[in-house]
């Protein structure tokens, strides 16, 4: 059962894991946030899990400077393959973790309630809390950042697989030397590795080479059009598959907003044969949808639901 935040009897700790920055944000029973800081994701270590909770609990000073109440539950997400049951962070490619028990370790680092999550799940989760998939139940929420990953929703139920359902990035699609990785030739680094390899002139990020075709460069717009390409075709084949009716487009790449979206709805719509014509929008969290996720955690830990 849900209950509105107001009612919980203090604010909410979080804590969003990501590849290269570890967000916090300490937020009131209202939602509304009270302090924020970041740090660099330690790497390297021989207990990743464990210095990464070390990393979180080291910030909670900094966070609390002048809040008088306590904080009544922590939300803590992270990547790779989780297992949201268990409470394990199963496999982490880029952070070197295996089956550590990120939910009973926190808890009894924190001394608090404990919600435990996969960082695109529960975005995925905030975002259609926060009115993206409005309307729709069977809806595909897909982070493009780096990688590329979705939540899947049937009938407004969130599909888990146990922690390996939407790992969309590893869809095979048609690439221009054979079948390919989506995440290979449709994620922010691969679109900016491409315009990198074709026009000989390195660029930072994706961001450049939408900037790029907007001017003009046939590089950058050829580019851009195979990432269409793709992120459409694997589109086609979740609809197939699973009925989706919304794509909901969140993450980096997002933030290309219409240079993104309409181009990958139009070769969707053209691509579609008796599936029902999908919808293809943007998410409203953006990058906060990490931090949203790990909210939701949190409350769900305040209120005993998990």
């Amino acid at each position: 059962m849900h209950h509105p935040m107001e009612q919980l009897p203090g604010p909410l700790l979080a804590f969003d894991v990501g590849g290269t920055d570890l967000k916090a944000v300490l937020a009131a029973a209202d939602g509304s946030e009270l302090a924020a800081a970041t740090v660099p994701t330690p790497l390297g270590g021989r207990d990743p899990g464990a210095d990464v909770l070390a990393a979180a609990a080291g910030l909670i000073p900094q966070l609390l400077r002048g809040v008088p109440e306590t904080p009544v539950a922590v939300g803590v997400v992270v990547p790779g393959i989780v297992d949201e049951v268990a409470g394990t962070g199963v496999y982490s490619a880029n952070l070197g973790w295996r089956n550590y028990p990120f939910r009973e370790r926190a808890a009894r680092l924190f001394g608090l309630p404990v919600g435990f999550g996969h960082d695109v799940g529960m975005a995925g989760e905030a975002e259609m809390a926060a009115g993206s998939g409005h309307g729709s139940g069977d809806v595909a929420v897909v982070v493009i950042g780096t990688g590329i990953a979705a939540t899947l929703f049937d009938e407004g139920r969130r599909i888990r697989g146990a922690g390996f359902a939407g790992e969309l990035g590893h869809l095979i699609v048609p690439g221009g030397g054979g079948p390919v990785h989506l995440e290979s030739v449709a994620s922010a680094a691969a679109i900016a590795r491409a315009y990198s390899h074709r026009s000989g002139r390195p660029v930072a990020g994706a961001r450049e080479v939408f900037a790029a075709a907007a001017a003009g460069d046939d590089q950058a717009t050829a580019s851009l059009e195979t990432a269409f390409d793709a992120l459409a075709h694997g589109f086609l084949q979740l609809s197939t598959l699973l009925g989706t009716e919304r794509f909901v487009l969140t993450g980096g790449l997002a933030r290309a907003g219409e240079a993104l979206r309409k181009p990958v709805a139009e070769r969707l719509a053209q691509a579609v044969d008796f599936q029902r014509p999908p919808i293809v929008g943007l998410g409203t969290l953006g990058a906060r949808a990490g931090i949203a996720g790990a909210l939701v955690c949190a409350r769900r830990a305040a209120e005993g639901t998990r």
